[in-house]
């Protein structure tokens, strides 16, 4: 299996933090063991009346006809091996394991059968228990003439036909060559399988890899030699004189099979999943009455759209969920599924980058359980949460999404530390929370990734400075990280958020501490984190802090400030009052000074009473709530002229 990563920044904010991958991950890739024992395959009848045959139930070429069962001269099952042992099964052309059902003598289920393939390992040797044997299908199981029956969903039924079941003591197929006697039929070999017994319990997924392709995953509890992929018809088809049911007669279920093989477990830096689900629809399938009756219904691949392109190494690539199509119906959760090739560790993260449908944004979706996740270490769930319970953890700021360009989706770039180990990784929309309705590409799943050896980051920034510093003025932020059990952790880097084009951009520092100086009124409300590189040396993260906001306060101006001058006589005393608009600059405190460059503080409060000698300028200053102290040169100059006082009148008289 060839895997494939990419690289694109995410925010991560964690106990740990919310993270980017910086580089591509080049793990070792898992290099596949065929089993390339005998092959062997039967099919069954399965009709109403015995002896009706098997129909179009059946292995194709390259698997080769052996032994035909024989009732009265008339062949009934059939019985097929391909006895090339060659290691690739795949070089040729594939197999078509079908099971298939036709109507009959009045319309009763008549002529079909199920089938399967039996892969065994190389030499018959076992293999151990929990380790899961794969078959390449390549392409998607089809199924022809099954109509809406399957809880108002289609493409779901050719998926649910085929299971796997293990195998322990196979052999060998071998001939035997004695004739059937009288009424014989062609072919008359009959061989002996030597199948061996069912050991366990086996789990079957079918799944795609980055390319496409797809697989059966079979996993058998015990110990076994050779594995069974079943192609079966649904047992909820098969029910006689139900109308319903003989709409899907003359139907068929085909699955192309190219070969079997198991693998080791890939490298710590393998980050993207080896395979992704089709999709599941976890419940609440709701069909407009017109679509029943006339037998249409929800496709599984318009709920889920695309599912390996979350995995595939574009970063433009995404998988799609829908809630439902317009005009048939809605279904209430859809999930994926994404396998790893490896189990983590308890250091190691999940990396998320989804697209939010703006719809959901105004809806609050994020703020609510309606995003689920949860982890799973084979078949177990080790883990699970929302995102509305990260958001508070990670303290994941909703507001700073950037837009995703020629969209209407906002990215949400989140990763998260489970703290178990985990090999599987499940997303859930459950829009019967949020009642969306039916909504097309609700959701994207751009990219899902394990994060390993994540550092910790164990100081946050906060802002020392919580209402606000004047401008002007400079304040600092710290970060501080721990790296995890065989990680690192490298360098730092600032950013700050840029509204003009909603990206996460450069700030300078590239060491734990940002210091700012001189701050203008334009950084305002900006927010800024620190980018923490470290994790496995050879697959390092830039991980995130939390953001914080720096809140600038403006200096205020002379033109803030109502403050009249006065002319007065020479002698007299004057009231100085000063005020201002009590909605810009609320909670307003004034200061009077001598001089325009501050130094000489005279008076506070919002008058001041004054005798000057000559004409005498003050200055005088306001601040408030969220308004600073204005700077020297910039308070109001307030004026007091001071007229002398006429010289008293000369009276001469004369003598």
């Amino acid at each position: 299996m060839l895997i494939i990563l990419k690289k694109s920044a995410l925010p991560w904010l964690v106990l740990v933090a919310v993270l980017l991958f910086i580089g591509e991950a080049r793990g070792q890739t898992p290099v596949p063991t065929y089993l390339t024992g005998h092959i062997t395959g039967n099919k069954f009848e399965a009709g109403s009346f015995i002896g009706a045959g098997t129909g179009n139930a059946g292995l194709t070429s390259p698997m080769l006809t052996h032994a035909w069962g024989c009732l009265l001269g008339v062949q009934t099952n059939e019985f097929r091996f391909y006895y090339n042992t060659a290691a690739n099964f795949s070089a040729g052309a594939p197999t078509t394991v079908t099971a298939a059902r036709s109507l009959g003598l009045l319309g009763v289920l008549g002529a079909g059968g199920d089938a399967y393939i039996q892969f065994r390992n190389t030499g018959n040797a076992t293999i151990a228990a929990g380790t899961p044997t794969y078959f390449r299908l390549n392409t998607k199981p089809t199924a022809g003439g099954i109509s809406l029956n399957l809880g108002g969903v289609l493409g779901l039924t050719e998926l649910q036909s085929i299971k796997g079941v293990a195998y322990s003591g196979a052999g060998n197929y071998s001939l035997n060559t004695s004739t059937l006697g009288f009424l014989s039929c062609p072919n008359p070999y009959n061989g002996n399988e030597n199948s061996g017994t069912i050991v366990g319990t086996s789990t079957t997924k079918l799944l795609i890899d980055a390319f496409g392709s797809w697989f059966a995953k079979v996993t058998p509890s015990l110990a076994y030699n050779s594995v069974r992929l079943n192609v079966a018809y649904p047992e909820d088809k098969l029910l006689l004189l139900d109308l319903a049911a003989l709409a899907n007669l003359n139907a068929s279920i085909n699955v192309n099979v190219h070969s079997a093989f198991t693998q080791p477990d890939g490298g710590v830096c393998n980050l993207s999943p080896q395979f992704v689900s089709p999709g599941e629809i976890v419940s609440g399938i709701t069909l407009s009455p017109a679509q029943v009756t006339a037998g249409i219904g929800i496709n599984l691949n318009q709920l889920v759209t695309n599912p390996e392109r979350s995995i595939n190494g574009n970063a433009n690539d995404y998988t799609s969920f829908s809630s439902g199509l317009a005009s048939v119906g809605a279904v209430s959760s859809v999930a994926q599924s994404y396998y790893f090739d490896h189990s983590s560790t308890v250091d190691d993260g999940i990396r998320l980058q989804l697209g939010v449908q703006q719809s959901l944004i105004d809806l609050g979706v994020l703020g609510r359980t309606s995003l689920k996740f949860k982890a799973y270490k084979g078949e177990t769930e080790v883990y699970s949460t929302n995102l509305a319970s990260l958001a508070t953890l990670l303290q994941l700021n909703l507001l700073n999404l950037v837009t995703i360009n020629g969209s209407t989706h906002k990215r949400l770039d989140l990763t998260f530390k489970p703290g178990v180990a985990f090999d599987r990784f499940e997303i859930t929309f459950d829009q019967g929370l949020a009642a969306v309705g039916v909504l097309g590409d609700a959701l994207r799943i751009y990219e899902v990734s394990m994060a390993p050896s994540l550092p910790t980051i164990t100081l946050q920034p906060t802002n020392p400075n919580p209402s606000g510093i004047c401008e002007g003025d400079g304040t600092s932020f710290v970060v501080g990280a721990t790296a995890s059990a065989g990680g690192v952790v490298s360098g730092y880097q600032w950013e700050y958020f840029n509204t003009v084009d909603s990206t996460w951009t450069n700030a300078g520092s590239a060491i734990d501490t940002l210091s700012l100086s001189n701050v203008t009124n334009a950084m305002n409300n900006r927010w800024f984190r620190a980018k923490v590189t470290g994790g496995n040396p050879g697959c390092p993260y830039d991980i995130y802090s939390n953001e914080v906001q720096l809140i600038v306060k403006p200096k205020a101006l002379a033109t803030d400030i109502d403050a009249p001058g006065i002319t007065i006589c020479q002698g007299l005393s004057t009231n100085l009052t000063a005020s201002c608009n009590l909605v810009t600059i609320p909670n307003p405190t004034f200061k009077w000074y001598a001089n325009a460059d501050l130094t000489g503080l005279l008076a506070t409060g919002s008058s001041y009473s004054v005798t000057p000698t000559t004409t005498t300028s003050y200055w005088v200053t306001v601040e408030g709530t969220a308004t600073c102290q204005n700077a020297p040169n910039s308070a109001k100059q307030v004026t007091v002229v001071v007229t002398p006082h006429p010289p008293p009148p000369i009276t001469i008289t004369s003598n």
